[in-house]
């Protein structure tokens, strides 16, 4: 079974980065976008995959990064009534939400132990490379 985990920087312009978060996952999805991404307006692509992932009952982590606000990333978020879509968001904004879990910023060995934990089978190498993209 296949899991995906996309890596969205909420800081950065999102549009783009679902489509590219499309184009990577249209095979999977069984969605066809090649040449029609560029008709499709953005929120029929953003229908289009989330309905798909729904479909297909993917397993999925959403990640967004350093968010600000909310409403920012609202619209891309997929639902499922399967729980198999879990999305993470963090932010450095303190008034994002009062359900924030609030966690102070993870040192190098402590994200390489988390990274170890839950990728035992990758170098260590790589996993340092994770820490810097």
């Amino acid at each position: 079974m296949l899991f995906i985990v996309w890596w969205f920087k909420g800081n950065q312009y999102l549009e783009h980065q679902f489509e590219n978060f499309a184009l990577a996952l249209e095979s999977e999805l069984e969605i066809k976008l090649g040449d029609n991404l560029k008709s499709l307006e953005h929120g029929q692509l953003i229908m289009k995959v989330k309905e798909a992932i729904g479909k297909k009952n993917l397993k999925c982590l959403i990640i967004f990064d350093d968010v600000d606000v909310y409403n920012s990333i609202d619209a891309y978020i997929p639902f499922t009534h399967e729980n198999n879509v879990q999305t993470i968001i963090t932010t450095k904004n303190t008034d994002f939400s009062t359900n924030a879990i609030k966690v102070p910023p993870f040192s190098e060995q402590e994200s390489l132990s988390h990274l170890d934990r839950f990728f035992p089978y990758e170098s260590h190498e790589v996993k340092i490379n994770w820490l810097f993209i």
